[in-house]
């Protein structure tokens, strides 16, 4: 929680001490983390970690939870392949001999045929017997739409 707020009021206050002068961000960023540290010594408590309760989850539950949450194994590699060009891509898009329009078309070529395959499977129907032969299906769209 106090990340959260802390994400949201920091910028407006940075913001405002900025126009005083730069150094006053600095002085009032570590006022806040002060505040913050001494708020977490007296109350923080350690809850108990999964590895010390009765039912440890095993690394494959907690990707396949992962998985269920975001709908099925199609959607996930999906999702995951479209991140993985934005996020490498942006690493090398400023080189000469690739930008970001080459990011752009990767990743189009990519939904394009993901959607494509998507839509073979769909028009064959039948029940699939690997997660790469079923259509791809959206979990919960909320924490979709929010991650």
């Amino acid at each position: 929680m106090m990340v959260n707020i802390g994400g949201f009021v920091g910028p407006i206050v940075a913001g405002i001490v900025r126009g005083w002068e730069w150094r006053y961000v600095f002085i009032a960023s570590a006022c806040w983390i002060a505040v913050n540290f001494i708020i977490v010594a007296f109350f923080f408590e350690e809850p108990t970690s999964e590895s010390k309760s009765a039912n440890p989850r095993s690394l494959k539950k907690v990707m396949s939870d992962m998985v269920e949450v975001l709908g099925n194994g199609r959607f996930f590699l999906f999702v995951f392949g479209l991140l993985a060009f934005l996020v490498l891509g942006s690493k090398y898009a400023n080189k000469p001999s690739f930008n970001w329009n080459h990011i752009w078309m990767i990743s189009g070529i990519w939904i394009a045929l993901n959607f494509l395959y998507d839509l073979l499977l769909r028009q064959l129907g039948g029940k699939a017997k690997s997660w790469l032969l079923e259509p791809m299906r959206l979990g919960d769209w909320r924490f979709s739409l929010f991650c």
